[in-house]
């Protein structure tokens, strides 16, 4: 049910659901932003866990954050295609400063056109993360130091990053401007758990 819905839709739902975490469409536009666009993750507490963590297994998702703070809508790329499927990064950095970029591994595509979302002031947009996602039959996300392969745990200063290359899109009736630059989020401090031996099955978020 939750893979067909719209991602703002999700929001919606996550806001009801977590007592109101997120706002649907409550941000006030800031005309004075530097970019229109602004990221965060969104790591809830756990009463089974003393800090924020993130494991790595099929059944454990998160959420990336991209709200629209400007008084404009904005053409926002969508994760399906080759053009956004790596939009989106990950910087770790553990307690000996030692730095990890995870990304997305390339994938094939047969109907492929860069898709956008319409994102209006003051909406947010949900990008959903499953670290341990296989797709194509293979693992989707790769970088994680040798700790986070083997079943270890880490904690870790983490933020994500977003970056669009992709300047233009077609409606159907002529070329469309996208949103495209570099955006990162503010760090979150949290412990990452490799736990991929306790999947029950290991396609469950892929393809």
């Amino acid at each position: 049910f939750f893979e067909t819905m719209n991602p703002k839709v999700l929001l919606c739902l996550a806001f009801v659901l977590s007592g109101g975490l997120f706002g649907c469409s409550t941000a006030k536009p800031d005309s004075d932003a530097a970019n229109p666009l602004s990221l965060s993750i969104a790591l809830l507490d756990s009463p089974f866990q003393r800090e924020p963590y993130v494991d790595i297994n099929t059944n454990c998702r998160f959420h990336v954050v991209i709200s629209n703070n400007s008084k404009q809508p904005q053409n926002l790329l969508m994760e399906g295609s080759s053009y956004g499927w790596q939009t989106l990064s990950f910087e770790m950095i553990n307690k000996k400063g030692n730095k990890y970029l995870i990304q997305r591994m390339p994938a094939a595509w047969t109907d492929n056109a860069p898709v956008y979302w319409i994102l209006k002031p003051g909406e947010h947009y949900v990008r959903d993360v499953c670290f341990a996602q296989i797709y194509q039959g293979q693992i989707s996300w790769r970088g994680f130091p040798e700790e986070l392969t083997t079943g270890g745990s880490m904690k870790v200063k983490m933020k994500a990053i977003f970056q669009v290359a992709t300047e233009e899109s077609y409606n159907g009736s002529g070329l469309v401007p996208l949103w495209h630059g570099r955006i990162e989020s503010q760090p979150v401090t949290c412990w990452v758990f490799d736990k991929r031996s306790m999947q029950i099955d290991p396609s469950a978020y892929g393809e």
